[in-house]
C-alpha cells in the first residue's frame, strides 16, 4: 500500500539529474518526494552530517551520478551560463578555462560527497547513473517497482526538453542524448584537465559505476 511504502531519499550533486529522478518517480507512481518543502529538495545536494545509522523506518537512498569527466563540463557550462542573466545563451557549451586548482576543488567535492552518500550502510541504496537514464528509464523504475512492490500508474519517459541553467524563462533545449553517448565533452576539456580528473577522482569509490577514461 502505498500508506506504507518506504520512506524515499534522493541525493547527487547539482547537474546530474536529480530533478529527472524526481520527475520520472513522480510520474511512475504519483508519489510526491519532498512533503517538507523546498528545504528539503534542497538538502539533496548536501552530504549527511554522519552516517544515517540504523533508523527505525524503511529508507532507499537513490543516488544519482554522473561521469565525473562530464560532470566537471556541467558544472563549468552551468557557472558560465548562469553569468547571463536574462540575456541569449549560446548553445554550444563553452571549453573548461579552470586551472588546477579549481579543477581540484570541483573533483574533492565530488569524491566528498559521493563518498559519503556511496557509503551509508543501513539503507537500500541505489545508485542511478544519469546517462542510463537517457538511454532507458527503466534503469530507475524497475528497481522502484519491485522495492515499492507497486506497478507503475503508467509507462513514464524524459521530458522531451530540459530547462537551461541560466535560467531565462521559458528557455529549453532539447535533451541531447548523443553528447553523453559519444562522450562528446571530453573535447571540452584539455589534455591536463582529462589528466587531473583521471588521477584525482576515487575511482575505487566508483568500483562497478565508472572507470577512468584510456588515453590512446
Amino acid at each position: 500500500m502505498l500508506e506504507n511504502r518506504p520512506e524515499i531519499l534522493i541525493k547527487g550533486l547539482p547537474r546530474t539529474g536529480t530533478n529527472v529522478v524526481e520527475h520520472l518517480i513522480h510520474e511512475a507512481f504519483g508519489i510526491k518526494l519532498w512533503p517538507n518543502g523546498t528545504s528539503a529538495r534542497a538538502d539533496k545536494h548536501r552530504p549527511f552530517l554522519k552516517n544515517l545509522g540504523r533508523r527505525d523506518i524503511d529508507l532507499i537512498l537513490i543516488v544519482v551520478l554522473k561521469n565525473p569527466y562530464a560532470w566537471i563540463v556541467s558544472m563549468h557550462s552551468w557557472a558560465e551560463e548562469s553569468k547571463y542573466k536574462g540575456t541569449v545563451i549560446p548553445h554550444e557549451k563553452p571549453k573548461v578555462h579552470w586551472g588546477s586548482q579549481a579543477m581540484k576543488m570541483q573533483i574533492e567535492r565530488y569524491n566528498h560527497c559521493y563518498g559519503n552518500w556511496l557509503s551509508q550502510k543501513f539503507c537500500d541504496l541505489l545508485p542511478i547513473r544519469y546517462e542510463d537514464l537517457l538511454a532507458s528509464t527503466d534503469d530507475l523504475i524497475k528497481p522502484m517497482e519491485f522495492r515499492l512492490d507497486m506497478e507503475r500508474n503508467q509507462q513514464v519517459s524524459l521530458p522531451r526538453e530540459v530547462i537551461r541553467p541560466g535560467h531565462i524563462a521559458g528557455e529549453s533545449i532539447p535533451f541531447d542524448r548523443r553528447y553523453y553517448s559519444s562522450k562528446q565533452y571530453l573535447g571540452l576539456l584539455t589534455q591536463a584537465q582529462r589528466d587531473q580528473i583521471t588521477a584525482e577522482i576515487d575511482w575505487g569509490l566508483l568500483k562497478n559505476i565508472y572507470t577512468p577514461i584510456k588515453d590512446k
